[in-house]
């Protein structure tokens, strides 16, 4: 089967894709980010982060996340656990495996 590609540029059909996420909790909210995936899927909403890379252990991939995203440093990082999401989006499957952290911005 062909390598597929989505709009988030980080998915390849056929593969599992490890993902690092944080969760910033401020006065009873949530942090949260708006993805959207293709024209015509309804936007997903959540914690900020990104794809693991190869080689990096998740918790110094979320630390250069969140750098990127937001630019800044995270504090009192401490890790959740994982989830295992697995959905077909349209035509194209999905396999994540999420590493879950909660954190304080700096």
């Amino acid at each position: 089967m062909p390598a597929q590609q989505t709009q988030d540029h980080a998915f390849v059909t056929g593969s599992i894709r490890p993902v690092v996420l944080c969760i910033f909790q401020h006065k009873g909210k949530i942090l949260v980010k708006k993805i959207s995936r293709g024209t015509s899927a309804s936007p997903v909403y959540m914690p900020p982060g990104g794809g693991l890379i190869f080689g990096e252990y998740s918790w110094e991939s979320i630390r250069i996340e969140i750098k990127k995203e937001l630019g800044e440093e995270i504090k009192n990082l401490s890790f959740l656990g994982t989830s295992e999401h697995v959905t077909a989006e349209g035509q194209i499957p999905r396999h994540e495996i999420i590493f879950l952290f909660k954190g304080e911005l700096a």
